[in-house]
C-alpha cells in the first residue's frame, strides 16, 4: 500500500495522498446481488473489507 501511494504521489505530486486511500476504503458501491467472484473457500465481504482497511491503516506492514 506505501508503495502504490508513493507511485500516487510521484504521478500527481500536487495532490492530496489521502484521496486514493480514501478510494480504496470506500465500500458503498459493492452491490450484494451480483454473483460474487469464486474463490476456493468461502470468503465473507467483511473480511474483506476488514483486511482492505487494515491494509491503509498499517500501509508498512507486509500481510
Amino acid at each position: 500500500m506505501a508503495e502504490m501511494i508513493d507511485f500516487f504521489i510521484k504521478k500527481y505530486p500536487n495532490t492530496n495522498p489521502l484521496i486514493p486511500l480514501k478510494a480504496v476504503v470506500y465500500f458503498d458501491d459493492i452491490d450484494p446481488n451480483i454473483d460474487p467472484p469464486k474463490l476456493i473457500k468461502k470468503l465473507p465481504i467483511t473480511k474483506i473489507k476488514k483486511r482492505i482497511i487494515d491494509a491503509v491503516i498499517q500501509s508498512k506492514k507486509i500481510f
